[in-house]
């Protein structure tokens, strides 16, 4: 067992040097799903296992063609619902609940990251930039956590349920670029690394009129998500990826 950021990197970085290649998730839970446990404060537990697999391509984070990507309809809309009813059961009981599927859209690994929004304002947002399980699982495990996990707001409440909007992105593969130049303002979502620390803005985030720009949208993004200098991404020992999503929403109606 291993608690904090310098042991996660630590091990990480051992599992790379060994060979490993993936990262599966064996289970994910918290401290709510005990019977002594409450939901309005948990801390979370994860158990993951690092195996080589021999498929790995180097460099093929720098080397990976955009590609488009999209769901079907009902593809969404099962999506939706497995968030809402995920959130909802979570709120109620503290379990995770379990969900199976004949979609075969939903089989597949993705990289996703779950957004609520609450009368227009952003009420949580949690996600990953690997696909590490199949999307379906990815959106139960992110809703609960952008309900209740996210340290900016406080949990969620079931009371709140009917005011939410639940938006989901699927993300491409990162692509590292050499520039900023590279950058397509309203298109990419950006992420920027420099040794531990990091930070990621969807493309939705292009969308408010004062981060509309490539300046501001990347010293932003170093400042409030990276926790950098504002002009870090302009020094060149930061490292940008970019990345697009395929996202939707639920309905204002319901």
């Amino acid at each position: 067992t291993l608690c904090g950021l310098p042991a996660v990197l630590t091990v990480m970085e051992t599992s790379k040097i060994l060979g490993a290649d993936k990262s599966v998730i064996i289970n994910y839970s918290n401290s709510a799903a005990s019977s002594y446990g409450d939901a309005n404060r948990v801390v979370g537990y994860g158990a993951a296992a690092f195996v080589k697999t021999g498929k790995r391509v180097e460099g093929r984070s720098e080397k990976v063609e955009e590609k488009e990507f999209s769901l079907k309809k009902e593809s969404q809309k099962e999506l939706l619902k497995i968030a809402r009813q995920s959130i909802e059961s979570y709120l109620t009981d503290g379990k995770i609940p379990k969900f199976t599927t004949t979609n075969s859209e939903l089989l597949n690994d993705g990289a996703v990251f779950v957004t609520l929004e609450k009368n227009h304002y952003l009420r949580g947002c949690i996600g990953t930039t690997e696909a590490r399980m199949p999307i379906y699982e990815a959106v139960t495990q992110l809703a609960i956590a952008a309900a209740v996990e996210d340290h900016r707001f406080p949990p969620v409440t079931k009371n709140e349920l009917k005011d939410l909007k639940i938006e989901i992105s699927v993300l491409s593969p990162l692509k590292k670029i050499s520039a900023a130049t590279e950058i397509i303002e309203g298109k990419h979502g950006v992420v920027v690394k420099k040794g531990a620390r990091s930070g990621l803005f969807l493309p939705q985030v292009w969308e408010h009129p004062e981060l509309s720009k490539k300046e501001a949208f990347l010293s932003e993004l170093c400042r409030q998500k990276a926790g950098l200098e504002p002009d870090a991404w302009k020094k060149g020992n930061a490292d940008l990826y970019t990345f697009t999503v395929f996202a939707f929403k639920e309905e204002e109606e319901k």
